[in-house]
């Protein structure tokens, strides 16, 4: 959790008091490799900053296939 936290210091100019006040506020969450974090259909209520790994973003298409839109890497945000 420490790569958000200087990510929203560097960015936003987050204070150490203002982030010790929204930290309860973030869950890490694990997913392994053909997990969704969001999924076609549903309704998104989370965002999501990625601390390792690469997430791949896709959508099917009419022939059922699934063409990657982009991928997100480490240190960069998810959102739908």
């Amino acid at each position: 959790m420490d790569s958000l936290k200087r990510y929203l210091i560097n960015h936003f100019a987050l204070a150490e008091s203002d982030w010790e006040k929204i930290k309860p506020c973030f869950t890490e969450v694990y997913l392994l490799k053909n997990q969704f974090f969001i999924q076609s259909g549903k309704v998104c209520r989370k965002t999501g900053f990625v601390l390792e790994g690469v997430m791949r973003y896709f959508a099917h298409n009419a022939e059922g296939d699934e063409p990657t839109c982009y991928f997100t890497f480490e240190e960069h945000y998810i959102i739908d």
